[in-house]
C-alpha cells in the first residue's frame, strides 16, 4: 500500500511572515504550532478522542465539524480513500446526530 499526501505548501515572503503567522495562529486557535507548549495540541490520540474534540470545537471560522465534513467531501471528489479521515467523519456525524448517505 502506498500513502499519498494531498495539499499545498506556500512560501511566505519574509516581510509578510509575521502578519501571516499571526493570522494563522488566530484562525487555527494556535493549532498551527504543534508543540507541547500549545494548550490545544493533543499529541497522538485515538479516533474517538479526535472525533469528540472536533464535534465540540468552534473557532473564528466556524465549527470544526464543518471543516471536517468539507475536507472529507473534497477528498471523495478527488478520489482519495482516507479511511482514518472517513472514520472520524462518521464518528463526528454520529455524535452530532447528522444523517449521512456516505
Amino acid at each position: 500500500m502506498t500513502d499519498q499526501v494531498w495539499g499545498m505548501a506556500y512560501k511566505i515572503s519574509e516581510e509578510d511572515q509575521e502578519k501571516v503567522m499571526a493570522h494563522l495562529d488566530h484562525r487555527e486557535k494556535d493549532g498551527y504550532h504543534r508543540a507541547d507548549s500549545n494548550p490545544f495540541y493533543t499529541g497522538p490520540t485515538n479516533e474517538d478522542t479526535i472525533a469528540d474534540i472536533i464535534a465540540s470545537a468552534v473557532g473564528p471560522s466556524g465549527p470544526n465539524s464543518e471543516y471536517l465534513f468539507q475536507l472529507a467531501e473534497a477528498m471523495r471528489v478527488v478520489g482519495a480513500s482516507d479511511t482514518h479521515l472517513f472514520s472520524i467523519e462518521t464518528k463526528v456525524k454520529n455524535s452530532l446526530g447528522v444523517c449521512s448517505n456516505k
